[in-house]
Formats: structure tokens, C-alpha cells, sequence
């Protein structure tokens, strides 16, 4: 071999040492603000998941806020109806506001599940009965309304 040929195959070993030597570096480097990229990412992630879960917690305590404050509306407008005569909207009122009442999530409203399951209890097995006298069922929904009002969560 010629000289000239052994200083051509120097020439190109070196440039691909050179440029193998460029590539590790640079994968290295890359790799370095890779992992740092992703570790930020994953703490990104860890932020936004906990606050998905505090406002998953503050969207039970709404809807449950929502599912009393509702039936509470309803007993109120039972109320009422009894007041203007009307049994029969009266009776439907009074079926809307147990429905309302069996979605609440009672461990989001932070409701002691007696006191709920009593009024519960209480709305069940009212029946509207047609009377010349409605002061008695009246009264009696005021004060069960009243009772679902304490339970409603205060944010």
C-alpha cells in the first residue's frame, strides 16, 4: 500500500471515530435531557392527577349538596301543594324528592348515615292522604325539609 492510501484510511478512521465519538456524546447528552424531560413529565402528572382527585371530591360533595338542596325543593313545594289542595301534585313532589334523596353519595356529604336513613325512612312511608285537615301532613313535610336542610354540605 501507498503511503497516500494509508493517509487516506487514517484520514477516514479518524473522521469515523470522529463522528462515533460525536454520536455518543450526543446520544448521552440526548438521553440525559430525555430522563429529565420525563422525570418533569411524570411530576406533571402526579400535579394534575391529584388535582383531578381533590376536584373529583369537590364535584361528590356538589352533586350530593345538589341531590339534598333538590329535595329539600321538592318537601318544600309538597308543602305547599297540600296547602293549595292538590294532593295529587303534591304526592308526586313527594315521590321526586325520595328519588332525589336515594342518589345522594352520603359518604361525599359527610351525612351521618342514620339520621339520613331516618329521614328516609320518613319520606317512604309518608303517604298523602286527601283530608279536609292538611296542617298535619304540612307541618309534617316542614320539618322533614328542615332535617334534610341540617344535612346539606356547607362549602
Amino acid at each position: 500500500m501507498s503511503t497516500q492510501t494509508k493517509l487516506v484510511l487514517c484520514a477516514i478512521a479518524t473522521v469515523l471515530l470522529a463522528i462515533m465519538t460525536a454520536y455518543l456524546v450526543g446520544l448521552s447528552t440526548g438521553s440525559a435531557q430525555l430522563e429529565a424531560q420525563r422525570l418533569g413529565y411524570a411530576e406533571q402528572y402526579q400535579d394534575i392527577m391529584a388535582e383531578l382527585a381533590d376536584t373529583q371530591e369537590t364535584l361528590a360533595v356538589t352533586q350530593a349538596a345538589n341531590y339534598l338542596i333538590t329535595a329539600r325543593g321538592h318537601l318544600y313545594r309538597v308543602a305547599l301543594e297540600l296547602d293549595r289542595r292538590n294532593f295529587g301534585t303534591a304526592e308526586a313532589y313527594l315521590k321526586q324528592a325520595s328519588l332525589a334523596l336515594q342518589q345522594v353519595n352520603l359518604q361525599a356529604a359527610g351525612v351521618n348515615p342514620t339520621a339520613f336513613d331516618a329521614i328516609m325512612q320518613a319520606v317512604t312511608r309518608t303517604n298523602i292522604i286527601i283530608t279536609a285537615d292538611s296542617e298535619f301532613q304540612r307541618s309534617q313535610m316542614l320539618r322533614i325539609a328542615e332535617q334534610v336542610e341540617a344535612l346539606i354540605p356547607q362549602q
